[in-house]
């Protein structure tokens, strides 16, 4: 991060128009930008800045001074903080390590995290697209339950036995 350069826009919005310039020109092309493209670049982004000061608000109480505000401000907090209490970082982190004692082996383990892991993304856009009902149940609760026991079946159908000639302590703790 120390070795990028001020944006053009954040140079500007701090009154430093002479280098928000050279760096328009530089990421233009330097010696080859057309200086008058660059020109006009530089004067909408100060109209669009200078629009932005006189409507819109940057101070950071705006998130909770409205009920509708604060409502969306801990609505976002609590779906970030209950994601981490779900343990999905650790189902994450240890996937592999407990793939390999159910009896998989090499790269499979990493497959099946990381298809858990795109799985994962999957169900959390479904639930973010579908519609909620008046008790707040996602319309494709079932769906996804559906396909959660589908794979937590599948697994078990496709245990491998552990090297000792028995299924390990941990899968048959999943039935």
């Amino acid at each position: 991060m120390f070795l990028l350069p001020y944006s053009p826009r954040w140079l500007a919005k701090q009154g430093r128009d002479e280098e928000a310039k050279a760096t328009m020109i530089r990421l233009h092309g330097g010696r080859t930008a057309h200086i008058e493209i660059v020109e006009e670049e530089f004067r909408e982004m100060q109209l669009q800045i200078e629009w932005e000061r006189e409507n819109l608000s940057t101070n950071i109480m705006d998130l909770v001074n409205t009920r509708p505000n604060l409502h969306r401000t801990v609505c976002g907090c609590l779906v970030q903080a209950m994601c981490q209490w779900t343990g999905v970082n650790v189902g994450a982190y240890f996937g592999p390590t407990i793939y390999a004692k159910l009896g998989f082996e090499g790269q499979t383990t990493l497959m099946i995290n990381g298809l858990s892991g795109a799985w994962g993304v999957v169900t959390t856009f479904i639930f973010i697209v579908s519609p909620c009902s008046f008790a707040g149940e996602p319309a494709f609760a079932d769906v996804t339950d559906f396909h959660c026991r589908q794979a937590r079946s599948k697994e078990a159908s496709h245990r491998r036995p552990h090297p000792d000639g028995h299924l390990s302590r941990m899968a048959s703790s999943y039935r």
